[in-house]
């Protein structure tokens, strides 16, 4: 499922987040579950995301089934930061991950131009970004 509305506030967006991530746990448990660390996880999904921006003055938000199987742009695994997150907090959820965070940042809480995740598995905090390189980027 995508939602592809117009963006209207955050609010809006987070709440979009928010129903992708519950729409996308089941397909998270099935593919991409069993990852003992978060590091590992993150080199999992590495390998098979590639962002793209939205089209203009549209939010899409893709479940990770849509982000792989049906996307917007026809390549597997293709999506924005918002997408990453959907991806990377259903896939905490599948891997039992209880402590994560969602991260805003940019130029005002209204209008945030960044997000992304942090997750402790156990073994601390780290920034879990899919549009960085590596696990603990900022």
């Amino acid at each position: 499922m995508v939602s592809d509305q117009p963006l209207t506030d955050i609010d809006q967006v987070l709440n979009g987040i928010r129903k992708q991530i519950i729409d996308s746990v089941q397909y998270c448990v099935d593919n991409f579950s069993g990852f003992p660390k978060a590091e590992a996880l993150f080199n999992a999904l590495k390998n098979c995301t590639s962002f793209e921006h939205d089209p203009p003055r549209v939010e899409l938000i893709q479940t990770a089934k849509t982000l792989f199987e049906k996307n917007y742009w026809g390549v597997p695994g293709k999506g924005d930061c918002d997408d990453f997150v959907v991806l990377a907090c259903a896939c905490f959820i599948a891997n039992g991950w209880k402590h994560f965070d969602i991260i805003l940042t940019g130029r005002s809480k209204v209008y945030p131009v960044h997000i992304y995740t942090q997750v402790n598995d156990g073994s601390g905090w780290q920034i879990f970004d899919l549009t960085n390189s590596y696990i603990g980027e900022e």
